[in-house]
């Protein structure tokens, strides 16, 4: 079988009730008297993750992501439609599920490896690496229920990704973790993949997302939205949110009816000329996720180096600027003009905004106006890669509170190349100092005054 997991018009539905005694009702008439109501969590959702793949799925809270999990997992049964499995499955839907509160670490781990079919001695000489990796100390013979939530997640995760699973499904498994506890499960699932082992991933986390998987099922309403690469599904995403979170602002603060196209002069920090996209300079062109405004256009976006020469690549350490130039035919009150590099993971490496490099100061664009942003900079050194720019222009009091009126994801590439060998994502100047002191001589001296040894390395 070429897919781990396929799952073919998969249906299911749920009865919410009010309280509990409304469930009880209906057991007790047969389901002649009806207090549920219907909700249909999955419907008609088709998807398929190849064996090895990393593939994420994303949405708002209710849209079904659980309750696909856990058809995945085996924990629930479809009403309707078909799920294919090929390999043993390891789920982490929630941390430590399957423990028993009364049983100690060490036990609960055992258990888990019971259930998954582990022999007892395996699972018995894998049990000091995976209470190490838990980092629970002393805790690995007290009884669960004595645990921190973050000793809980860290051994639950530490035991379900050493049963030996063909599939691992995770669901928000690691919110509940400290950064340290968070890097390395990464590091885990890196070492699970290069074994080949498949990953259902859910998240709210988009850059996580991003970064782990290969791609993505967006669900919206128990359906199948959007399902690609990975970068490009969050995007779309992403995109929407900002859509429904400017609609609903649009709504609460709305008083002011449209102005008309009119062209007046230009305002503060823009020029009047008509847009010209520069020589070598690419076009931007529509794709799927961008927010898009047919009044607020970003016409071209690019680095210049310090000549003002439009380039396609940079080299860590040299002075550059990027330049976003954009045209508006409605007043900004408070515009915030914004940037992102990322590199091709969709790992942020800048974020910046006017807003937070002027001390929190939008400006006014007049309607009619082209308006042209810089970003000076000496370029960092990076990592040798093509890394992307999204760009772009809201108008709001802070980052958090605006008006998004475009966002180009993509909206440039640029081929970045490092002075020096750099082996992490970013390198910084740095100055080393190396100090190496003769133990010997020293210890002699020392014994010749009749006094203790002293050495600073």
């Amino acid at each position: 079988m070429e897919f781990a997991i396929a799952g073919e018009h998969l249906f299911k539905e749920y009865r919410l009730y009010q309280k509990p005694s409304d469930r009880l009702i209906e057991a007790v008439t047969g389901g002649k008297v009806t207090r549920g109501k219907k909700h249909t969590a999955l419907r008609d959702l088709s998807f398929s993750v190849k064996k090895g793949e990393a593939f994420g799925i994303i949405g708002s809270n209710g849209a079904g992501k659980s309750t696909l999990l856990k058809i995945c997992a085996g924990v629930l049964m479809p009403d309707a439609g078909d799920l294919h499995r090929d390999g043993k499955v390891s789920a982490l839907l929630e941390l430590g599920a399957g423990f028993h509160p009364d049983y100690t670490g060490a036990e609960n781990v055992l258990l888990t490896g019971r259930v998954m079919g582990i022999p007892r001695r395996v699972m018995e000489e894998r049990l000091p690496g995976i209470l190490e990796f838990a980092g629970i100390g002393a805790y690995a013979e007290q009884p669960v229920k004595t645990y921190s939530s973050g000793m809980f997640a860290r051994l639950a995760f530490a035991a379900a990704t050493n049963v030996d699973a063909d599939i691992l499904i995770v669901d928000e498994a690691l919110s509940v973790g400290d950064i340290y506890f968070q890097n390395r499960c990464f590091r885990r699932f890196a070492e699970l993949r290069e074994k080949g082992v498949t990953l259902l991933f859910v998240s709210h986390d988009l850059e996580t997302v991003r970064r782990m998987t290969n791609r993505t099922l967006w669900i919206e309403d128990g359906t199948a939205r959007m399902c690609g690469e990975s970068r490009e599904v969050c995007n779309a995403y992403a995109a929407e949110i900002h859509r429904k979170e400017n609609e609903d602002h649009l709504r609460r603060t709305k008083t002011e009816t449209d102005r008309g196209d009119e062209m007046p002069a230009a305002g503060h920090g823009c020029r009047e000329e008509s847009p010209v996209i520069p020589p070598g300079v690419p076009e931007i062109v529509p794709k799927a996720g961008d927010i898009l405004s047919d009044r607020v256009r970003i016409i071209y976006c690019c680095f210049e180096n310090a000549q003002g020469e439009a380039v396609s690549e940079l080299t860590g350490g040299m002075s550059c600027r990027l330049v976003i130039v954009f045209e508006t035919k409605e007043k900004l009150q408070r515009c915030i003009v914004g940037f992102v590099l990322q590199n091709r993971k969709g790992v942020s490496i800048i974020n910046s905004n006017t807003l937070t490099v002027q001390d929190g100061k939008p400006f006014p664009v007049e309607a009619g106006s082209l308006c042209r942003t810089e970003f000076a900079m000496t370029f960092p050194v990076l990592y040798r890669d093509v890394y992307l720019v999204d760009c772009a222009v809201a108008d709001g009091e802070s980052v958090m509170e605006n008006e998004m009126k475009t966002w180009i994801y993509g909206a440039v590439s640029v081929e970045v190349h490092p002075p020096k060998t750099c082996l992490a994502i970013m390198d910084i100047p740095q100055k080393v100092t190396v100090r190496t002191t003769d133990i010997g001589r020293k210890q002699s001296a020392a014994a010749d005054r009749g006094g203790g040894v002293h050495a600073q390395v």
